[in-house]
């Protein structure tokens, strides 16, 4: 019986070599076949950060104030106002007049239930209502 595992042990000891070789040789492809692709993926990687530089250089050539001004001079013919074609708008102030305690819980009272009965209905449209303290 030791005969027969003495002429199996040599073949197995080959097959377990062999297969090392084979796993080894792989893993060195697959190592390489990485790197390879690593390289690859930087130069992308340099060439879209240099594409993004000068896409940023273009943009903030586009937005210069000089380019904008040349624009509207050459598609809208606009100009600069003289002084004589100026009009200074001033913000109307309009005084609130004072309203009464019973003016504005009556408003938050009414605000309320417009809410309340919005979202029981559904009907989210009382915030574009013309519902203001004014409006009492």
């Amino acid at each position: 019986m030791s005969c027969g595992f003495a002429s199996l042990k040599i073949p197995l000891v080959l097959i377990i070599i062999c297969s090392f070789a084979i796993f080894f040789v792989w893993q060195r492809a697959y190592t390489l076949s990485l790197s390879r692709d690593v390289v690859r993926l930087e130069n992308r990687i340099r060439e879209l950060r240099a594409q993004n530089c000068n896409l940023e250089r273009k943009v903030s050539e586009l937005y210069s104030p000089e380019r904008i001004e040349s624009l509207a001079k050459q598609l809208c013919h606009l100009r600069y106002a003289n002084s004589d074609e100026r009009i200074i708008v001033t913000p109307k102030i309009v005084e609130h007049k004072s309203r009464s305690r019973w003016e504005k819980s009556l408003f938050a009272i009414k605000k309320y239930f417009t809410k309340k009965w919005a979202s029981l209905t559904g009907y989210h449209r009382w915030e574009n209502n013309s519902i203001s303290p004014g409006s009492l």
